[in-house]
Formats: C-alpha cells, sequence, structure tokens
C-alpha cells in the first residue's frame, strides 16, 4: 500500500512533469473538436469567440455567453496527472478526467452533458520518467493527444448521441 504520502508523491511527480515541460492542458483541444463536430454533423453555426470563465455554475457560464450563442460549450479538465504503478515505480502511466456540458445560454440550463475518464495503465510498454521528460515530454504529450482522442470520441457518442 503506498499510503497517503506515497500517492501525494505520485501526483506531485506527474504535476511536476507537466509544468516543467509546458504541457498543454487537453480541455481546449475536446472543445475545439467537439466544435468541429457540432458544426459538420449537426449543422451548428460555431461561434470563434472563446469566454473564459472561472466557475463551475452554468448559469454564470451561460450569462457570460448571452448575445453570442445559443448553446455554450464548457469543457473542463478536472484531474489529470501521471504517476507509476503501484507495484513498478519506474514506469509510469498518464490519467486524465474531463467533463464537457452543453448549456442553453437563454436558460442557464445544462442541455447535454458527459465525463471522460481515460488513463494509459494499459499500454504495453509504459515509459520511465526519464522517458516521459525526453524531449521536452514528447512521449507524455503524445499520450495526452490519444487520450483527447478517445474523450473527443465518448463525448460525442455520450453526450451529443452521435
Amino acid at each position: 500500500s503506498l499510503g497517503l504520502f506515497g500517492v501525494a508523491a505520485m501526483i506531485n511527480e506527474g504535476n511536476e512533469i507537466i509544468r516543467k515541460n509546458n504541457v498543454m492542458d487537453p480541455a481546449n483541444a475536446i472543445a475545439s473538436s467537439l466544435l468541429e463536430i457540432m458544426q459538420k454533423d449537426l449543422g451548428a453555426n460555431v461561434s470563434a469567440s472563446i469566454v473564459k470563465v472561472y466557475t463551475n455554475d452554468a448559469d454564470q457560464l451561460a450569462k457570460a455567453s448571452k448575445g453570442q450563442a445559443a448553446f455554450t460549450l464548457d469543457v473542463e479538465t478536472r484531474y489529470w496527472t501521471v504517476g507509476y504503478f503501484s507495484t513498478d515505480w519506474t514506469h509510469y502511466w498518464v490519467h486524465y478526467i474531463a467533463k464537457a456540458r452543453l448549456i442553453e445560454v437563454e436558460t442557464g440550463s445544462v442541455f447535454a452533458e458527459g465525463t471522460c475518464n481515460k488513463d494509459s495503465k494499459s499500454d504495453e510498454k509504459p515509459p520511465s520518467y526519464e522517458e516521459l521528460q525526453e524531449n521536452q515530454a514528447a512521449i507524455l504529450k503524445q499520450k495526452l493527444i490519444s487520450i483527447t482522442n478517445e474523450c473527443v470520441k465518448t463525448f460525442k457518442t455520450e453526450m451529443l448521441a452521435l
């Protein structure tokens, strides 16, 4: 058992890699992909404006978008980190959780929502800590791209029913 200190150390290791290598939060890429899907598959008119609001409150998010659109898409990273395996402290996996909501601007109500919880624990050859950091965290960034694509598929089917 890792205990509380082991888990905290694992999370800190992952956060350090993310900070040190300027690894971008996948939420923006997920939002962009979902907007493209909504435009292509649902015929939605998509506004290019991004409203940055630091709240989880759907009503506040809707108010920030008033006059700009009928719906606003909110994609939020809930948790992301890299950590080592409990049985192998020399190899690492990536974990990412996001929530996406389509909010009706007029009423502030959530029209559709979904959650994505993905990780790379099943990789056949998980990287070492050094490998995750090589070439400005190229392997980590590639894993996050893969997870981002998986999340887009999850939201497309579960949230948008496409």
